[in-house]
């Protein structure tokens, strides 16, 4: 098992990430690379949340990981987390760790097509009793279970490209990880999707400090770009 770990952006003051060349995406082959970022109480979200990343899927069998906040060896669900069920047309499972019932998922009704540019955002509000995903700027269907008012709080590190297991990792390619400590509205999760484009195969996104967003961002990462 290959694990790489990375920090989060405000460990390199002296390059500022808006300043940083937005050309590559990190690739993940589905089989032993996924990446960790260590644990930090500024990801230990359990009342409001947000994940914003782009995917490009190669393929794969069963569940695939986008990310999960806990163990994955052992494995473990975690906090938050979710996953592409590919065989299930590439739907999304979005995964909530109760801690007041039993775990939560939602999963979206429509799929994502392969070796194609997405946007996906995951939000959570568990005072307004709310979860939603997007994907390409839009809020699609999902199932509706009972929303918990907050989440389990772990020590877990962040995980790119895994869901709750080693064995369940993402083929394809991840770029633009970002997380917010707040449940950012429609409105945001569009600015941050109409902000970015694809240019030579690579999603490059625009200043996530801007906008109205730098008072709730708390992790970003490029995915590649130094």
């Amino acid at each position: 098992m290959s694990i790489f770990l990375i920090n989060s952006y405000i460990t390199f003051p002296d390059l500022p990430p808006e300043q940083i060349t937005n050309e590559k995406a990190m690739p993940f082959n589905g089989t032993d690379q996924y990446l960790s970022a260590e644990h930090d109480s500024s990801l230990n979200l359990t009342t409001q949340l947000t994940v914003s990343m782009w995917v490009n899927i190669s393929g794969g069998t069963n569940y695939r990981g986008l990310f999960t906040k806990g163990s994955i060896n052992p494995y473990g669900y975690g906090s938050y987390s979710a996953s592409i069920i590919n065989n299930s047309n590439n739907r999304i499972r979005f995964y909530l760790g109760s801690s007041t019932s039993s775990a939560i998922n939602l999963e979206t009704t429509t799929g994502l097509s392969n070796n194609t540019w997405h946007h996906l955002a995951f939000v959570y509000n568990g005072s307004q009793g709310f979860a939603k995903v997007y994907i390409d700027g839009s809020q699609v269907s999902t199932t509706l279970p009972t929303i918990p008012s907050s989440i389990y709080s772990n020590t877990e590190d962040f995980h790119i490209g895994a869901y709750y297991s080693d064995s369940l990792l993402f083929n394809g390619e991840i770029d633009e990880v970002a997380i917010f400590n707040t449940a950012l509205s429609a409105n945001k999760i569009q600015q941050i999707y109409d902000a970015t484009a694809v240019v030579d195969g690579v999603p490059q996104t625009a200043n996530l400090f801007t906008g109205g967003l730098d008072s709730s961002l708390v992790y970003w990462n490029r995915m590649g770009d130094s």
